[in-house]
């Protein structure tokens, strides 16, 4: 399986791979990414002071007539927080077969959690980049067209948690349109 980089310098949370059967266009999300450096994973300043302040409701709730639901209450939020946070959102195409959408929660690490949705090739129509108002910003966002048996015709936005900029967008758009029209060639 290849891996690689197209837009090393302005956008390093896309990667792209590649193999046989399927190529897999992934952005990882850049408020955990900038905490992982050379393949470690370095402890930010926020997380350290949560951390923290658990440890001292550890020894309150030590001495407290509460016990320990003084420190259960934040853990289990800071914990909930922590493993709800999107990681990555991908797009799989399997040039025969169709796409798969796929998020993932959890910690840089390791995945909680992934959610995964597959658009067969019978009844994806087309994926495009369309443009939205959000506020005084126009926010561009890629999506695939489904159109099921009755005719019915909705949108599956891709990276709908991270909505990554312009030229990610269009890299990947020319990806996928790429490997699906070999496809119907072949």
């Amino acid at each position: 399986m290849q891996r690689r980089h197209p837009l090393p310098d302005t956008h390093p949370e896309l990667s792209i791979y590649k193999s046989e059967g399927f190529h897999e266009y992934r952005i990882e999300n850049t408020q955990k990414c900038r905490h992982v450096k050379n393949g470690g994973y370095r402890w930010p300043w926020r997380e350290t002071v949560e951390i923290g302040l658990l440890s001292i409701l550890w020894q309150v709730a030590l001495n407290s007539s509460w016990n320990y639901l003084v420190f259960a209450i934040p853990t289990v939020l800071f914990l909930w927080h922590k493993c709800s946070q999107v990681v990555s959102e991908s797009i799989i195409v399997i040039p025969s077969h169709g796409v798969q959408l796929e998020t993932r929660f959890g910690f840089q690490t390791f995945t909680i959690n992934v959610t995964r949705r597959f658009i067969p090739l019978a009844t994806l129509r087309d994926v495009v980049i369309n443009e939205g108002l959000y506020g005084w910003n126009v926010r561009y966002y890629l999506v695939a067209i489904v159109q099921d048996r009755s005719g019915t015709t909705s949108l599956a936005v891709v990276f709908e948690n991270i909505l990554p900029r312009f030229p990610v967008l269009l890299e990947i758009y020319r990806g996928v349109h790429d490997v699906l029209s070999n496809a119907c060639i072949n």
